[in-house]
């Protein structure tokens, strides 16, 4: 079975409170979860530590919960993407 990881983006620490820190169940994130886990893939929605301050050291503890190769795919928007190659 194919996985899918999908990583929310970086909100303000007000967005963030607003949300009770339930950041995967806001915008796209829900409906995505949904089409992929209906087209038979096992879709991982992790709540990032302190999404509005990224720390790579906290992220990568959970980046390495997931067995990572080629059958996973990962959904993130670019301050994700750029903080993931330069940490």
């Amino acid at each position: 079975m194919k996985t899918a990881i999908i990583v929310h983006g970086m909100p303000s620490k007000e967005e963030y409170d607003r949300s009770e820190g339930r950041m995967t169940h806001k915008h796209w994130q829900p409906w995505l979860t949904r089409e992929l886990a209906k087209a038979g893939m096992d879709v991982h929605n992790p709540e990032m530590p302190e999404p509005y301050m990224p720390n790579y050291e906290k992220w990568k503890e959970v980046f390495e919960q997931f067995k990572i190769d080629k059958t996973h795919l990962w959904w993130a928007i670019l301050v994700v993407e750029d903080f993931w190659f330069d940490g």
